[in-house]
Order: structure tokens, then C-alpha cells, then sequence
């Protein structure tokens, strides 16, 4: 089959100039129609909430029967006491038209603290009923707790958009012409138009509704196609090829034709696009993908589960955590939720951008085992709190009746913290093992085999065992042994690196076992090797490392387990070297005797000789 159907090459000349263009024209409509977003929202808090504040009622976005606003009472309000939620028919008697806009309401809504209005409400079933508010002072802790908790969520929805088109700028600028880069980047700022504050504009332009929709359906789509040619172009494994078109002929279907803004619809393309792109990514991985692009592949699970932890905090933990009316923690419950879920979302781009990148791809392991742990650790800890929760309530019931859930959530908090310390290294152990078994066995199992090797191989076997699990664990791209002996510092073992390499660098100062200098671009890593003869430690040598692969740092967890196998490494050196010098010493005493005896045997029989 044609390549072209295979592998996206990578973009040049005039396919190059019409993706930049196409990026350019997304992100600034995007940027724009934020913008005017949140513009509308900032006159909205400024002029027409502070008339439903002030009568702890909210106004949703949708129409009820006949076109007419609906409005919900606030819980806890102390002004709409008693309501219950209901279209808007009349405020003091006098009809509100169907198509009447939030600022013509809140117009109608508006009065001085202490005076009454009376809302005519039509609920459920056709029925009518009025109710009598009296406005509330706008210093009051309800009207303050509102509006804080709506300048903070129109924060939080800035900050996620500004995240996702910082993550398009900087793959836009970096990876020209790269495909997957160039669908992801423009694919983050389509999705940054459907935030929260560009949906709460859109409304007042029908025009644009559209327009937003559009915008957030293709980004979903271009995220679907990167998951296909993801990270090389190719298109992995070829029954992704005819779900590229039918995915968007779904969503064109679906969303403009069918169901306008249904959920159901969003929802389903989400979820068909995410199961198909990840059965995808699964098959590449086992299958096609390279040392390099399983690390980038890694990066991208390891944001994943990143999310999933700001995401179980978020739609998990907070929620179960109790609220009792007119609280700090009831007003802060909703705007931490909407942050941790919000912003739950940001470590995929940067999960994304990394990988690209290429930037510190070795990493990734240790980041998606920390990302796992504290990833099953939320939703370990989190029903078991709950778990206790209900117990301890049930128990406490009898005795405390009403004031039993306060002391019930304190209670299964206290053992909850009391459990954190073993169910976290329970989990982090686990982790470990399962991302990073390379450096675990490294670390647990080195130190077992050169201490067994030391009683059988020479200092060449030995050494060239402990380079080849160096290499394979850290992924370093050479290695080498230097020995100290009189004359300095002698290559004693290499992988990698040339016959004639030196190890000219100066003792740290703090007498340090590891030390990261990248002003040594050949060996940035140096490990002493040290080992304690009679109590004091007796200088061995040096471990030194080059580079990973994509010239990035090593990380602490590496760090610490080279630390961890420099004195195992050491005292075997230093055993084969002693055994090699007592061997040598006896093998002089043995040629020694031999020549001896082989002269005295030539004296007796000279003497035969003479007697004869």
C-alpha cells in the first residue's frame, strides 16, 4: 500500500504553511473567544449576579417550558428558604418574557437590602406557586461567599487555559513540521476554547455557539488521529486507518445532526476516541516501538495517572469529605473540587510535551511509579476513610444522634493518617517493582552477585558483570572503572569508551559517594569506590557514567541506588584484587621452590656424576 496511507511524514514547504496557518487561526479564535468570555463574565459578576445573590437563588443555563429562565435555590441561602427550584414566570406580579436575557432579569431583581420581592415560580407538572424573598446586604456571609467562590472559579478556568496553550505554544515552537506534534498542539488550543468562561459567553452571541462547538469537536478528533500516529507519524497498527475517518464522521453526525450538544454524544465520542486510541497505543507498544518511543509512551501513562490522582482527590475524596451549612469548608468545597478536577487535566499536555520533546524521557519511570502510588494510594485511602466513616457513625449514632457525622468523620480521619505510613510503602514497594524493575533488582541483586563473584571470577570478569547491569538499569550510554594504584588513576574496565579515556578530575570536597558535574560532558556521573578494611575506609576507585541517552540528568532514585551498590562493588574489587596479590605472591613462592628444587636436583646429580 501507498505510504502515504502509513506514515504521516513529516510537514514541509506549503503542507507545512497551511498547518501553521490552520494552528494560527485555531489558537486565535480560541484566544478570542475566551477573551470575550470571560469579558462577559466579569460584567456578569459585576451587574446581574449580585441581584441573585442578594436573593441566594442561581440561574442555570438551560430553558424551561415555554422558554423561560429557571432559577434554583442556593443551599443554605437564608433568603430563598423554602423554595424550591422552578421556571420564572413573574417578580411582583408582572410577567417576565420568555426570551428575556440574565441582565433584563436581574434588572427586574434588583432593590435596596431588607425590601421584599415576590417570584412566581412554575414547577414540574404545570403548577404555579409564589414566593416572598427579602434581599439580603451584600456584606452578608452568603452574598461575600459567593462572589469570592466565583472570582476563584473564573481563576481556576484562566489558569487550565492558559496551561493547555502554553503546552500548543511551546510544541508549536519546538517540533516544526513533526506531525503528532503539530495535531496535539492544535488539538490543546481548540479544547482550551471549551472552557467554562467561553461557554458562558457564547450564549449571549448565538452565533458563536456553533462556532465553540466546532472548534471543541475537531480538537477532540485531532487528539483521537494523535493517538493513531503517535510518536513517529506511522499510522500503528493499520486497523487505526479506517477508524481516523469514521471517528469524525461520528462526531460530524452525531453532534450537528442528530444531537445537538447532547452529552450523550460528547460523552460517547470522549470515550470511543480514548478506548480506541489506547487499544491502539497498546498494540504499538508490545509490538513496533522502539526503546526511545516506549520512553515516550511511558511519559505519556505517567501524565495520565498523574491525572487520575488530582482527579480521585478531586471527584473522590472532597466530595465525602462532610460539609455542614454556613461552614468555611462548604463554602471552599466546591472551588477545591472544580480546581483538583480543572486542573487534573494539565499533566497529560505535560506528559505530552515531554515526550515530544524527547526532554528527560528516562524519567518517565520514575515519575509513573510515583504517579501510580499516590494514584492507588487516593483510592486505597479514600474508601477506607469512608468505610470507617459509616461504621463509626453507625456506632456513634445511639449515643450522639445528630452530632455523630462530625465526630464519625474525625474519628476515620485519625485512622486513616494512622494507616497512610504502611499502606504507602505497601503501595510505593509494589509500584516500584512494577515501573521500575530494572533499577530494583539492580539495587537488591548487585550487590548479592558480585559478592559471589568475587570468590570465583578474576577482576576482568567481575567487573565487566558489574558495567553490563550499570548499563542496562540506568541506560547509561558508556561506563568505565578507573582503579588507584600508585601511578593514579588506571582504566580498569569500559563500555563504550575508549582505550585511551583519563579520569582527570579533582576529589569532591565533601567527600561525597556520588557526584553529578554536567560541566564533564564524557563522564558527568562519578561514583567513589571505597571500601572499610579494620573500620576506615580504603579508596578503591571510581565508577564513572556517561549521559542517558537523551542527555538528561540522572534522577535521584538512580542516584541513590548507585550509592546504594558502591560499596558492595568496592569490596568485591578490592577482595579480587587482595586474592589476586596473595595468588600472585604464592605463585612467586611456588616458582620460587620449583627453581630450588629443580637446582638442587641438578647439584645431586652433578655429584653422582663426580662419585661415578
Amino acid at each position: 500500500m501507498d505510504r502515504t496511507f502509513t506514515q504521516i511524514p513529516t510537514l514541509r514547504g506549503g503542507w507545512l504553511r497551511a498547518a501553521r496557518a490552520a494552528w494560527f487561526a485555531g489558537a486565535t479564535v480560541s484566544l478570542v473567544l475566551t477573551i470575550l468570555g470571560a469579558y462577559r463574565w466579569s460584567v456578569a459578576q459585576r451587574d446581574v449576579m449580585p441581584a441573585f445573590r442578594a436573593l441566594d437563588v442561581a440561574m442555570g443555563d438551560s430553558r424551561g417550558p415555554g422558554g423561560l429562565r429557571v432559577l434554583t435555590p442556593v443551599a443554605g441561602g437564608v433568603a430563598s428558604a423554602g423554595m424550591r427550584q422552578g421556571a420564572l414566570v413573574a417578580v411582583d406580579g408582572a410577567a417576565v418574557a420568555p426570551g428575556a436575557t440574565p441582565r433584563q432579569i436581574a434588572a427586574r431583581l434588583r432593590g435596596k437590602p431588607g425590601t421584599p420581592v415576590v417570584l412566581t415560580l412554575r414547577h414540574d407538572g404545570g403548577a404555579t406557586a409564589r414566593y416572598r424573598l427579602v434581599r439580603q446586604p451584600p456584606g452578608s456571609p452568603s452574598g461575600l461567599g459567593e462572589a469570592r467562590r466565583a472570582a476563584l472559579l473564573g481563576a481556576v478556568s484562566m489558569v487550565y487555559v492558559l496551561g493547555l496553550m502554553s503546552v500548543a505554544v511551546l510544541l508549536f515552537a519546538r517540533c516544526p513540521g513533526d506531525p503528532a506534534a503539530l495535531a496535539v498542539s492544535l488539538s490543546f488550543a481548540l479544547i482550551a476554547a471549551g472552557n467554562p468562561l467561553t461557554w458562558f459567553g457564547a450564549p449571549g452571541t448565538p452565533v458563536l455557539e456553533p462556532v465553540l462547538r466546532t472548534m471543541v469537536y475537531s480538537g477532540i478528533v485531532l487528539g483521537f488521529w494523535f493517538f493513531c500516529i503517535f510518536p513517529d507519524g506511522r499510522i500503528v497498527p493499520a486497523w487505526t486507518r479506517a477508524w481516523m475517518i469514521v471517528v469524525p464522521a461520528y462526531a460530524a453526525l452525531i453532534e450537528f445532526v442528530v444531537a445537538p450538544r447532547s452529552a450523550p454524544a460528547f460523552y460517547g465520542l470522549v470515550a470511543a476516541g480514548m478506548a480506541i486510541g489506547v487499544v491502539a497505543q497498546v498494540q504499538r507498544f508490545r509490538r513496533a516501538a522502539t526503546p526511545t518511543q516506549r520512553q515516550q509512551t511511558k511519559w505519556v501513562v505517567a501524565g495520565v495517572a498523574a491525572s487520575v490522582v488530582l482527579y480521585g482527590l478531586g471527584g473522590l475524596v472532597v466530595p465525602l469529605i462532610p460539609a455542614a451549612a454556613g461552614s468555611a469548608w462548604g463554602a471552599w468545597r466546591e472551588v477545591v473540587q472544580e480546581t483538583l478536577t480543572s486542573w487534573g487535566l494539565l499533566p497529560v499536555p505535560a506528559g505530552l510535551a515531554i515526550s515530544l520533546m524527547r526532554y528527560r524521557l528516562w524519567d518517565a519511570d520514575a515519575v509513573l511509579s510515583r504517579s501510580a502510588t499516590y494514584a492507588l494510594l487516593t483510592v486505597v485511602l479514600a474508601a477506607a476513610w469512608a468505610g470507617m466513616s459509616q461504621a463509626t457513625q453507625g456506632v456513634l449514632g445511639g449515643m450522639m444522634g445528630a452530632d455523630s457525622g462530625a465526630a464519625a468523620g474525625a474519628v476515620a480521619a485519625a485512622l486513616t493518617v494512622a494507616l497512610f505510613n504502611p499502606t504507602h510503602d505497601r503501595v510505593r514497594h509494589w509500584a516500584d517493582r512494577r515501573f521500575m524493575r530494572d533499577l530494583v533488582e539492580f539495587r537488591e541483586r548487585l550487590p548479592t552477585v558480585v559478592g559471589d563473584l568475587r570468590e570465583t571470577e578474576d577482576l576482568d570478569g567481575l567487573l565487566a558483570v558489574a558495567l553490563s547491569r550499570v548499563c542496562i538499569a540506568l541506560r547509561c550510554e558508556r561506563a568505565a572503572v578507573f582503579l588507584e594504584d600508585g601511578a593514579g588513576r588506571t582504566l580498569a574496565a569500559a563500555r563504550g569508551v575508549p582505550a585511551d579515556a583519563k579520569a582527570e578530575w579533582p576529589d569532591p570536597p565533601d567527600g561525597g559517594t556520588v557526584v553529578q558535574e554536567w560541566r564533564d560532558p564524557v563522564f558527568p556521573v562519578r561514583v567513589r569506590l571505597a571500601a572499610e578494611r579494620g573500620g576506615t575506609p580504603t579508596r578503591v576507585g571510581w565508577l564513572a557514567l556517561g549521559p542517558r541517552p537523551d542527555g538528561s540528568a540522572y534522577g535521584r532514585d538512580e542516584l541513590d541506588a548507585l550509592a546504594a551498590v558502591a560499596g558492595p562493588i568496592a569490596r568485591a574489587v578490592w577482595i579480587v584484587r587482595a586474592r589476586a596479590e596473595h595468588e600472585a605472591a604464592l605463585e612467586r613462592r611456588l616458582q620460587s621452590a620449583e627453581d630450588e628444587l629443580r637446582h638442587t636436583r641438578a647439584e645431586l646429580a652433578s655429584l653422582r656424576t663426580g662419585v661415578s
